[in-house]
């Protein structure tokens, strides 16, 4: 609620998802008017998605800070990309983006079903979803869940400089 306050005052009069996704924990809550209407931890985060582009590189010489790497040069919303001119790094990246986040229980299943068994009062009210935390910020991410989940489109607040982990 804080949060809201400080950097949107106008989120304060509505009922907003905040979906915060850091590196070992998603929290996925709902505010109105200041309080917390709902919560749920989701223990799939950015940690996750690295651990998903390891697996899926299947390169034994690839190490998880090189991942890490991997992950934040991935795209989820490509326009335009003519996949005839890309190096083999950005094949490879090109080709890992979806699959690590369209796994059976991922992160983007994850908060689709949380939002499908959320009280018809509670879904059918939220006017906006902002995303936070470091992976929220992975290219293409947000638009991507709006386009596959029934999660009403979202926006990333940006509250300071992403910490990598090693």
């Amino acid at each position: 609620a804080g949060l809201m306050s400080r950097y949107d005052a106008g989120a304060w009069n509505e009922q907003v998802a905040v979906v915060n996704i850091g590196h070992t924990l998603t929290s996925f809550q709902i505010f109105s008017e200041g309080k917390c209407l709902f919560y749920r931890p989701i223990f799939t985060a950015g940690q996750q998605i690295t651990k998903d582009v390891l697996s899926i590189t299947n390169d034994e010489t690839i190490d998880m800070k090189q991942a890490e790497e991997l992950k934040h040069k991935m795209t989820l919303n490509p326009t335009g990309v003519d996949v005839g001119n890309l190096t083999p790094l950005e094949a490879l990246i090109y080709n890992i983006s979806e699959q690590a986040v369209l796994k059976e229980f991922s992160l983007v299943r994850k908060l689709d079903i949380t939002f499908e068994y959320l009280p018809i009062n509670i879904k059918k009210r939220i006017n906006r979803v902002i995303y936070t935390g470091g992976t929220s910020s992975l290219n293409g991410l947000v638009e991507y869940v709006s386009k596959n989940t029934t999660l009403p489109k979202g926006e990333v607040l940006e509250l300071g400089a992403r910490v990598m982990r090693e």
